[in-house]
């Protein structure tokens, strides 16, 4: 792929590396407004908690792009530096032009989506497999008291988890993570495979879960999480 190749829309991911001399640890979700040529572009301004997030001229990134072939279903991630060289605004929509700095890369989706780790979690059932009823009131689901079980990895799209009890394939639960930092994420997820483990003395299955309902929001939370993780072990060489 050549930067010439992308066109307005593309999905775009910004990981602020430093800013006024210090690590930000952030990522943002922005897109491609045009492509002036095969080092030069210019993007969304991010946008963070619903608000134009400043980036001064200087700041360097790293872009992940969303590459989707023309004529194809299939979307194709890309990695590379860059700094921000110039801002503007027009028509009341802020840009950002940025210059690539380094080559471009390709990236396995699997090796940035899916992240192994083990965070504290708290679900429930909300509707079970074989349950006609589309799902019971919100009043009522708060109701059902909380059961803990423990992440084994998570990703873009879903979340794999171990737990003490056997649930049935095309159960839906509520699921809270515990994300550290005083930060939790909570979203709606459907059960597509459940196997026995025997993972620990308390937890003998394991669940993959995929998104069902989830907002931008909590999705980005995911996304940084996994990013920052990324990163400490890139700084201690471990990946």
């Amino acid at each position: 792929m050549k930067l010439t190749d992308l066109i307005a829309g593309t999905k775009l991911q910004l990981e602020v590396l430093e800013q006024n001399g210090k690590d930000v640890n952030n990522v943002f979700v922005s897109e491609v407004e045009w492509v002036e040529d095969d080092k030069n572009l210019v993007i969304a301004a991010p946008i963070y908690e619903g608000n134009i997030y400043p980036l001064p001229i200087g700041t360097r990134i790293n872009l992940y792009i969303f590459f989707k072939k023309r004529h194809s279903d299939i979307t194709e991630l890309y990695a590379c530096g860059a700094i921000v060289v110039e801002r503007d605004s027009k028509q009341k929509i802020a840009t950002l032009k940025v210059k690539i700095t380094g080559e471009l890369i390709k990236i396995q989706r699997r090796q940035y989506f899916r992240f192994d780790c083990t965070l504290p979690v708290k679900y429930r059932i909300v509707n079970e497999e074989g349950n006609n009823d589309p799902g019971m009131g919100e009043t009522e689901a708060k109701a059902i008291p909380l059961k803990d079980a423990v992440t084994r990895d998570i990703s873009g799209g879903g979340v794999c988890i171990a737990l003490e009890e056997n649930v049935e394939k095309g159960t839906v639960l509520e699921l809270y993570i515990d994300l550290g930092k005083e930060e939790n994420m909570n979203f709606i997820g459907k059960v597509v495979r459940v196997e026995r483990k025997d993972i620990s003395e308390i937890y003998k299955y394991e669940a993959g879960i995929a998104f069902e309902a989830i907002d931008d929001k909590e999705r980005e939370k995911i996304i940084r999480f996994i990013f920052d993780e990324q990163r400490k072990l890139r700084k201690k060489g471990l990946i």
